[in-house]
């Protein structure tokens, strides 16, 4: 899968973009702190406007993720319209892709500063593309991250004054709640939104949970200077945003409370200041910072050498023929440019009228003869020269640099071209050989299907079914034997949350006609209250299973399409079949005493498959303990059982007379229901801790 990383991107780091999107290619254009990395499969541009355009035009991605200019406090936006506008165009282009826009709330009121303008119409702009053109689009509304890395930062800076003792300007109020987000805790929710992405326009909110305590940071770093240009009547509102669906839908919140870090993040930027050498630091703080200075500085430095050179030519016969001030103006000419060899033209021309003036020539008379003017002429003609010609080898090596630069990320980005091609290449090759329609792949298909246990086929039918339909809603639903109801027994992780654990038959009553006469029955009709695409796995007449595909694209309603769903859901039938056949010829091998109570080692090996189902988010499950002494009370605790669980609910007796109910598709939240009714029903029980049930499955 290729990835487009855009925007403000100095805040991800190599480990944040491997967790994030591991086993991608990833390439980043902004302004990356991390280096390109053919071993991690990562290529890293900096910022320009126009090669954006031309990546996107080159290049095919299946997400891209833009990280707005306005996650930076008091960052400035650059480009961010014209390269929104791009990536979108580009979206409209191949439907496929996925975009991912991460910015900052608006503010409230009427604000209507550029910021707030250009903020507003990327939101319009996102919205125009999702409902007008099909751009499968998604917008974060986030606080603002924070770095103690990235120079630009709102925290680097204020670190930086603080090292160095002076006072920072912050445009806020002291009173103004502002918040922040850690980027490792934003790099947590994007996967999780990137795993589960649901088709269409969404704008997902961050809660402003995570605000910046000023007298706290002036607590914890007492050498910051704080001054807020800002009061509490002028300072600008963000909206309050508390959306809480983000934890429900996605299991995620905020971690790192930025309070709590400024300790740490002080004294890990402190530490980085104090490894630089003391030689390094010297160079940045006083030759870097004030270079200029210093080269005054040593130009008057050298004129004093000069001087007293000329003072010691002057005396000696030998070195009379010698001039030192010429010398003195082509050094310094040469080394500093034209500005400063100006005004060593200017020193040594002051220094020849003194020496005229002492040899006792007036210095009247010095100017009105012409032929005394040629030194001076000379002094500055050859300033000029040293100087213009210094700085043109340096503009002329600083032009060389940036294209050498500009060469080297080009042909690192070719690179990657090169290697995804060649990458393509072979994958073409693979399915010329082995197409999906192949009979190779139907050969493979049969072995990943071949399993006695209805369970794990189920589990290995949803992988199958998603690769080959190209397609995340596959659910497969165990009808009861009245044909009452549909259990669920898997899903595509992508719709478990979503998809209902249990189906009336009642309510599909033209469905369950046209699946049991052999038939795939399709939504023409795009009715929203069922699936898009149905078809059932029967015996002997009767219906024992339904498998569903909940969403589809519009280029997946065809015909050849429903062709292939339903020669895969014939090798499906093929192995439940024969997977059931097997079941029914070891039951009293598997159950205990004519019942559906089952032995150990075939609950542990149901527990098994129902417990790799729910870690990869195809299934749920809870696992409860029966309270019962002996047998006479585990016969009587079953009898009243039978009546209170449904059909594809497990029982299992164990060696030293332990009894368990494997209660499968049940969220949760309902356990203490179902613990009610048991407890109604005169039976006590209750649910096995993970712990437990690692024990018990020998893990």
């Amino acid at each position: 899968m290729r990835v487009l990383l855009a925007g403000n991107t100095g805040y991800l780091t190599k480990k944040m973009i491997g967790e994030l999107f591991p086993k991608c290619d990833v390439l980043i254009i902004g302004d990356p702190l991390v280096e390109t990395s053919f071993d991690k499969k990562i290529t890293a541009i900096s910022k320009n406007y126009e090669q954006l355009t031309d990546i996107v035009e080159l290049q095919y991605f299946d997400k891209i993720v833009y990280f707005s200019a306005f996650l930076t406090f008091t960052g400035r936006v650059q480009h961010e319209v014209e390269e929104m506008s791009s990536l979108l165009e580009y979206c409209e282009q191949n439907k496929e892709t996925q975009l991912l826009y991460i910015t900052k709330p608006s503010t409230l009121g009427k604000d209507k500063r550029n910021e707030e303008l250009i903020l507003r119409q990327l939101a319009d702009l996102c919205a125009y593309y999702a409902t007008e053109k099909g751009v499968d689009v998604k917008v974060i509304k986030s606080p603002f991250l924070y770095s103690a890395e990235k120079s630009n930062d709102f925290l680097y800076k204020l670190f930086q004054s603080a090292a160095a003792q002076k006072s920072f300007r912050i445009a806020a109020s002291r009173r103004q709640s502002l918040s922040f987000i850690a980027p490792e805790d934003l790099c947590k929710l994007i996967r999780k939104v990137c795993d589960s992405w649901e088709k269409g326009f969404e704008i997902l909110n961050i809660p402003q949970q995570n605000e910046l305590d000023w007298d706290q940071l002036e607590d914890e770093i007492p050498q910051s200077k704080l001054i807020f240009t800002e009061d509490s009547t002028t300072a600008t509102k963000l909206e309050q945003l508390t959306d809480s669906q983000l934890g429900d839908r996605y299991n995620w919140k905020q971690e790192i409370k930025l309070n709590e870090k400024l300790p740490e993040l002080y004294r890990k930027y402190r530490k980085n200041i104090s490894s630089v050498g003391a030689w390094e630091r010297i160079n940045n703080i006083l030759f870097k910072k004030h270079h200029k200075l210093i080269a005054v500085l040593e130009v008057l430095a050298a004129f004093g050498i000069c001087i007293l050179l000329n003072k010691l030519a002057s005396n000696n016969s030998e070195f009379k023929l010698i001039d030192i001030k010429l010398l003195y103006v082509v050094i310094v000419g040469t080394i500093y440019g034209i500005d400063l060899g100006l005004v060593a033209a200017g020193l040594a021309s002051g220094l020849l009228v003194y020496s005229f003036v002492i040899s006792g020539t007036n210095w009247l008379m010095l100017f009105y003869d012409p032929s005394n003017w040629l030194p001076f002429i000379g002094y500055f003609i050859i300033g000029a020269i040293c100087g213009y010609l210094q700085n043109k080898n340096k503009d002329r090596l600083n032009f060389w640099e940036k294209e050498n630069k500009l060469v080297q990320e080009k042909y690192s980005f070719v690179q990657q071209l090169y290697g995804e091609e060649l990458r393509e290449t072979k994958e073409l090759r693979k399915q010329i050989l082995g197409s999906k329609n192949s009979f190779g792949k139907i050969f493979e298909v049969t072995q990943k299907l071949d399993s006695v246990e209805p369970s794990q086929i189920f589990n290995k039918a949803i992988k199958v079914l998603e690769e080959l339909l190209e397609n995340k809603t596959i659910s497969i639903y165990k009808v009861e034997k009245n044909e009452a109801f549909a259990r669920l027994q898997v899903a595509s992780s992508a719709i478990l949350k979503e998809q209902p654990f249990s189906l009336a038959l009642a309510d599909y009553g033209e469905i369950i006609a046209t699946v049991k006469r052999g038939e795939v029955w399709v939504n023409n009709n795009l009715d929203k209250r069922f699936p898009m695409y149905v078809t059932g796995i029967s015996q002997d007449a009767r219906l024992l299973l339904l498998i569903t595909v909940s969403h589809v694209d519009y280029t997946q309603m065809t015909l050849y399409y429903q062709n292939l769903f339903k020669v895969l859901c014939g090798l499906v039938q093929s192995a439940v079949l024969k997977a059931l056949f097997y079941k029914e010829t070891v039951y009293n091998k598997l159950h205990y005493e004519q019942t559906k109570i089952l032995k150990e080692q075939a609950f542990i090996n149901e527990l098994k498959i129902a417990k790799k189902s729910k870690e990869e988010q195809n299934s749920l499950y809870e696992l409860l303990k029966i309270d019962v002494k002996n047998m006479t009370e585990l016969k009587t605790a079953y009898s009243k059982l039978e009546g209170l669980i449904r059909e594809n609910d497990l029982f299992g007796i164990f060696d030293d007379g332990s009894f368990y109910l494997l209660l499968t598709q049940i969220s949760p939240k309902n356990v203490p229901l179902v613990l009610q009714r048991f407890s109604k029903a005169g039976i006590k029980s209750q649910v096995v801790s993970e712990n437990e049930e690692e024990k018990l499955c020998g893990l």
